[in-house]
C-alpha cells in the first residue's frame, strides 16, 4: 500500500509541472522574472494603470502585502486599487535594484529586490525604501506576480 501511495504522489506531482516537452532553463527563468520586476517598475511610472494590471496573475493564491498585512487579497482588489489610482493624478518614481531570482521550476520562481519608491499627488507624498519580494509564475508565456510583498530593509543594509 505504501508503494502505491508513493507512486500515486509522484504521478500527481508530475501533472503539476510545466507542459510536457518544455525544457527547464534556470537562466531563462531568472531573466524572465527579472524582466517582470523591471517592467512592472517602469510601468508604474506611467499613467496607464491598465498596463500595470497585466503584471499580476489573475488566479487563486494571489496576494499583495504592504506594511505587514494583506493590502490586496485577490486580482480584483488590486485592479480596483489601480482603477482608483488613475483618478488621483499621481507621480510615481520607482527604482529597483539587486534583483535576485530563485527558480523553482520552469514556470515558478521566488524573487527579491531592493526598491525605492516615491508616490506623490497634490495631497500627499509617500516614500519607501525597502525590499520587494514574492513569487512569480509563468502563464500563457508571460511572467506574472502571484504574490508580492513590500517590507522594510533588514537591519544593517
Amino acid at each position: 500500500m505504501r508503494t502505491f501511495l508513493t507512486a500515486a504522489t509522484f504521478v500527481a506531482l508530475a501533472g503539476c509541472g510545466p507542459e510536457k516537452g518544455v525544457p527547464y532553463n534556470p537562466n531563462a527563468v531568472e531573466q524572465g522574472v527579472a524582466a517582470l520586476v523591471e517592467g512592472w517598475a517602469d510601468a508604474g511610472e506611467g499613467d496607464d494603470y491598465g498596463a500595470i494590471a497585466r503584471y499580476y496573475a489573475d488566479e487563486k493564491g494571489f496576494a499583495w502585502i504592504e506594511r505587514g498585512s494583506v493590502a490586496y487579497a485577490d486580482y480584483a482588489a488590486i485592479v480596483a486599487g489601480l482603477d482608483a489610482a488613475k483618478h488621483m493624478n499621481l507621480k510615481v518614481d520607482n527604482d529597483v535594484r539587486a534583483i535576485a531570482v530563485t527558480p523553482l521550476s520552469a514556470d515558478a520562481a521566488a524573487f527579491h529586490a531592493g526598491i525605492g519608491m516615491t508616490i506623490a499627488s497634490d495631497a500627499f507624498t509617500y516614500a519607501f525604501d525597502g525590499v520587494l519580494s514574492g513569487v512569480a509564475v509563468k502563464r500563457d508565456g508571460e511572467w506574472k506576480f502571484l504574490q508580492g510583498a513590500f517590507s522594510e530593509r533588514p537591519a544593517g543594509e
